[in-house]
């Protein structure tokens, strides 16, 4: 799933909860639920080392950054009225911490950040399925949306 669905469903999570560690460990595990549905992603090469060249570098941090900033404005938006933000800080922190662990195990050769991306990327498991395309974007049509409803 891209960035900005794991990053509405944990801020959804942490605007339903007074407790860091509640909000924290429930979007954590909310990411790992939402790599299980079927979905569709941007292609990252170069980061992953498929290809090289500085120019595909960039095109692959900004498809990351334009989904990030996209996810992070709408939460900006929704949560305008809201007092204290930290609880919804956490959750979409830790809705996506996996997605950074995989970042960081691209740019660094970590064994342990490479296991916890195997780990990540089996959870995957519609990827090299045959899933109607209508269906991959359906479901995180319905995890923003329904992230929207719970913040707003």
């Amino acid at each position: 799933m891209i960035i900005t669905p794991h990053l509405l469903a944990g801020a959804a999570i942490g605007s339903q909860t007074d407790n860091y560690w509640l909000a924290a460990v429930l979007a954590l595990i909310s990411h790992f639920i939402l790599d299980v549905i079927p979905h569709a992603e941007y292609d990252i090469p170069a980061l992953k080392r498929k290809i090289k060249g500085r120019r595909k570098l960039f095109f692959d941090l900004a498809k990351i950054g334009v989904d990030f900033s996209l996810g992070f404005l709408m939460i900006i938006f929704l949560t305008k009225n809201y007092t204290d933000v930290s609880y919804i800080l956490t959750g979409m922190f830790f809705g996506i911490l996996p997605d950074i662990f995989s970042f960081l195990g691209f740019v660094f050769n970590s064994r342990f950040l490479k296991t916890l991306y195997k780990y990540h990327n089996a959870l995957h498991i519609f990827r090299n399925k045959h899933v109607p395309k209508w269906i991959k974007y359906a479901s995180q049509i319905a995890v923003v949306l329904a992230a929207i409803w719970v913040i707003k």
